[in-house]
């Protein structure tokens, strides 16, 4: 399983069977895992910088809320809604 679908497993573990059923089936949800595993490398990256990140840091967690959103509508779409 690439580190991409991990990364989405990992935010929401209740729905891993769905996400990585998912993710065998569609290229475009396998990209939109790999936009969240990179925007969360980034994320951390710029957390752990010394100086004035906290732009930066602000938007990267707007795009993270995003593309989970993201996640959360490819699923539903594909009639495998988050789990509560």
């Amino acid at each position: 399983m690439p580190d991409a679908v991990r990364r989405a497993i990992e935010r929401f573990p209740e729905s891993a069977e769905a996400i990585a059923n998912l993710a065998g089936e569609s290229e475009a949800f396998r990209s939109i895992c790999e936009d969240y595993d990179l925007g969360l490398a980034t994320l951390r990256r710029f957390e752990s910088q010394l100086g004035d990140n906290r732009q930066r840091i602000a938007e990267y967690r707007t795009l993270l809320l995003e593309l989970e959103r993201e996640i959360e509508r490819a699923l539903a779409t594909a009639g495998r809604p988050i789990d509560p």
